[in-house]
């Protein structure tokens, strides 16, 4: 007998840099979470339409940092506040939290058969995907070894299902990959239907900031990710370093560009 676990994953990027973040715990769990993060965004909805601002619907990371979209006209301090609440709502519950980044030029540098941004932004996305998969499977043979876990990633406008799926498949090829037993499946869906997608892209555009300031020397820690860790949330973060994709490329583990980004959709669950 064994107790089901669900991992919902995103990510977020810029130019430079693409992180894959998302959140692990039971489903009673992520049912608590659930219902406090969007009762908080309903508390929003209500708020934006007394000031006659755009009705929110959703958190996004992004927007919600930069004031844009739904967020538009948003004060600074009703921005983080936002965050800071839906921060205390994992606090309380305290997910397993996993990140993974890595920069488009190194990854680049260590492939240079990938041509196109797109195959850039797939590989990347795969990588990181893989990386997370690690790092649960790692956490789960050491503290819940009788669990499964299911992943949901965010389908977003679909360029990056296949990839996630592609992730999931090598690692359930792999030989010399012993914790694949704990995964059971994957399948995407959208934040609208699962409320905890939206807390993963809150941890994949902080582990993106957070790789993009590392790759350019800022070495400190932004605010809401020092809440993270305040709030005890149990988290591993990190990104993959030029050496090491360039010591995957030397022993032919990953063949970057062998599944072109346009074959993909055939391969979406």
């Amino acid at each position: 007998m064994f107790c089901l676990l669900t991992a919902y994953f995103d990510e977020s990027y810029n130019d430079r840099t693409l992180c894959v973040g998302g959140w692990l715990c039971d489903d009673d769990t992520w049912k608590h979470i659930e219902l406090k993060w969007a009762a908080r965004i309903e508390y929003e909805r209500r708020i934006s339409a007394l000031k006659g601002l755009k009705p929110l619907t959703r958190y996004h990371a992004s927007d919600c940092a930069n004031h844009k979209r739904e967020f538009e006209g948003w004060s600074r301090d009703r921005q983080i506040l936002l965050t800071k609440k839906l921060l205390s709502i994992l606090g309380v519950f305290k997910p397993f939290g996993v990140a993974a980044g890595v920069s488009f030029n190194e990854l680049k540098s260590a492939f240079p058969n990938l041509k196109t941004k797109k195959d850039i932004e797939w590989e990347a996305y795969k990588l990181c995907m893989q990386s997370c998969f690690v790092q649960i499977g790692d956490t789960m043979a050491h503290e819940i070894p009788y669990e499964r876990v299911t992943i949901i990633h965010d389908q977003g406008k679909g360029t990056f299902n296949g990839a996630a799926l592609s992730a999931f498949e090598d690692m359930d090829a792999a030989k010399k990959f012993p914790n694949k037993k704990y995964f059971v499946t994957i399948a995407p869906g959208s934040a609208e239907k699962f409320i905890a997608l939206q807390s993963a892209d809150l941890i994949a555009y902080e582990g993106m900031k957070l790789t993009d300031a590392h790759k350019r020397g800022k070495l400190d820690f932004r605010k809401s990710m020092e809440a993270i860790i305040g709030h005890r949330i149990p988290i591993t973060a990190g990104y993959l370093r030029a050496d090491g994709l360039h010591e995957l490329a030397e022993l032919g583990l990953i063949l970057p560009g062998a599944r072109p980004v346009s074959s993909s959709k055939k391969r979406t669950p």
